[in-house]
């Protein structure tokens, strides 16, 4: 029994001569991801250099592999059980490989039976466009409203394109588009288009997926009039679509995760000789991923930890710098951080041109007075079901940041396709049993991973396994990084 695999004879006298699969439930890392990748899967296909096929495989949950190769957290690996060995699988360099070396632009479109009905997508972000894809698939006739002049949503507008490439994007979202999808962009919901308007259009359901895209505000005085104050939700998105910035050489970002490490980069890279970021809390509990972190610190950007933000200073209308006060942890607060204090007599300023609060995100639904009866949470976001995310308007879904809050491409990805899997069973009057959807909650996933779905407790890792240095991506010496413009 210890040598036995999932694949074999049931016995070794059995007539006929069969083998038959076991396989009792899925892998950890498979679990972990919030879309359910084959991970395993392509990774045995990468080994076998069917780089199309391992792509393919990526596409049959998440149509942005060469993305998702880039920008993903790959909380995958972080259950991955090679770590019992030595380090866990490079399962996120190993998707952009794949990626990279297919040619899914060239592959053969799948034949599609059309239907009748009409879907609006609302939003061209990477849930809007992953819904999208998944509808057309079941050959709905799938039209995506975009307020940019351009889709991707934060993809596209929020990233840096050293972090993600935009031929890269491009060419996902057109293998996407190709399948049948109408794009309508600089059409923004609520003004150009509302609910009624797609109602007298003839759509069947509507999808809202227009993501969180204005910044939080710090809240001090000044913030909206003083000149040099620029949010980095906007600050990024004037970047990435090629406009003119006006950053100093004195950069001030206010915040901890990776909009606030996106943005420094980039005033960085335009030219900003001195750019610095202020986090209430120590590095430890800084959102952002380490590695950015870590690149972050490499281009010279200096990280004040435990400072606060507590005045903007300024001359003839123009940010000079800013008051601040450092903080030590006191208790835990709701997100199970230890809640950042003052120390009073602790001020201090630091001198800048340019400041850019990068505290979070939040969703405009200023146009929700025009749909009656769409039930808001109280965090500001759309109320769904947890299996279909319909909303309390029958016809409505809604997913992605609008309903999860600010969340990593992944997640919105995930939502996407469960968006299209509930609009599905909507158009078809199919019932929801959420015994039947094998979803796993999130208080539940732990246990999960370690016993499996049904209960049982992954093998023991053979004792003769050897133990392999794990390849490391290779990046450019920060001197040689040229700039974003």
């Amino acid at each position: 029994m210890i040598s036995r695999k999932a694949i074999g004879r049931s016995f070794p006298q059995a007539i006929p001569i069969t083998f038959n699969i076991e396989k009792k439930d899925r892998a950890p890392c498979r679990l972990t991801c919030p879309a359910g990748i084959n991970v395993q899967g392509y990774i045995q296909l990468i080994g076998q250099k069917k780089y199309d096929q391992a792509a393919s495989l990526v596409m049959e949950k998440a149509p942005f592999p060469g993305v998702l190769g880039r920008v993903c957290p790959h909380p995958c690996e972080a259950e991955c059980r090679r770590k019992l060995v030595d380090k866990p699988i490079a399962i996120k360099e190993l998707k952009r490989f794949a990626a990279d070396r297919a040619h899914l632009e060239t592959k053969e479109l799948p034949d599609i039976v059309d239907r009748k009905e009409k879907i609006a997508v609302i939003g061209a972000g990477p849930a809007g466009l992953t819904a999208a894809y998944f509808l057309r698939l079941k050959g709905y006739q799938v039209t995506v409203f975009e307020k940019l002049p351009v889709p991707g949503g934060m993809l596209k507008t929020g990233i840096p394109d050293f972090r993600l490439p935009p031929d890269i994007l491009d060419k996902e979202i057109n293998i996407i588009l190709a399948h049948g999808i109408s794009l309508v962009p600089n059409t923004a919901f609520g003004s150009d288009i509302t609910f009624e308007s797609l109602k007298q259009d003839g759509f069947d359901a509507v999808f809202l997926s227009s993501g969180a895209h204005e910044s939080l505000s710090l809240g001090l005085e000044g913030e909206d009039t003083i000149e040099g104050v620029i949010d980095a939700i906007s600050f990024l998105r004037d970047i990435n679509l090629g406009q003119k910035t006006d950053c100093g050489q004195k950069v001030m970002i206010v915040g901890g995760g990776n909009v606030a490490i996106d943005a420094a980069r980039c005033a960085k890279r335009i030219g900003s000789a001195d750019v610095s970021i202020v986090y209430r809390r120590t590095r430890d509990e800084m959102p952002a991923y380490e590695e950015e972190i870590i690149g972050a610190l490499e281009e010279n950007i200096d990280i004040f930890t435990l400072t606060a933000p507590m005045k903007i200073i300024s001359k003839e209308g123009r940010v000079t710098g800013i008051e601040c006060i450092k903080n030590e942890l006191g208790e835990m607060d709701d997100s199970g951080r230890r809640r950042p204090v003052n120390i009073l007599g602790s001020e201090f300023m630091i001198e800048c041109d340019t400041l850019i609060p990068a505290i979070g995100q939040k969703t405009d639904l200023s146009w929700t007075d025009a749909m009656p009866g769409l039930e808001i949470t109280n965090y500001n976001r759309i109320k769904t079901h947890p299996v279909t995310l319909q909303t309390s308007l029958d016809n409505v879904f809604a997913g992605g940041d609008m309903v999860t809050g600010p969340a990593t491409v992944i997640e919105a990805i995930a939502q996407g396709r469960k968006a299209a899997g509930g609009i599905d069973n909507y158009i078809n009057r199919i019932e929801t049993d959420p015994i039947k959807t094998n979803q796993v909650e999130p208080d539940q996933l732990e246990n999960k991973i370690k016993q499996g779905l049904n209960g049982e407790v992954y093998a023991d890792i053979p004792v003769n396994t050897k133990v392999e240095e794990r390849a490391c991506v290779q990046f450019l010496d920060p001197e040689k990084k040229g700039s974003i413009l």
